[in-house]
């Protein structure tokens, strides 16, 4: 939860899809939208602004974040 928690620090607005703890139809559905977001299955995987970023990786993050302004 690195990265939830650093979001929250940094006071930055999210929305967010726990997929280990989904089931079901509603997992393999999730994971669909994984593999059409990335080739990699890793996590956590955010969408920033259109960039994709695979893993806790905070600079990629603010960077996406600041390609808004």
């Amino acid at each position: 939860m690195r990265l939830k928690s650093f979001l929250d620090k940094e006071g930055i607005e999210y929305s967010f899809v726990d997929v280990d703890l989904l089931q079901g139809q509603e997992r393999d559905l999730a994971l669909q939208e994984v593999n059409q977001i990335s080739r990699e299955r890793s996590f956590p995987l955010s969408v920033v602004n259109g960039r994709v970023i695979n893993g806790f990786n905070t600079d990629q993050i603010l960077a996406a974040l600041h390609d808004e302004e």
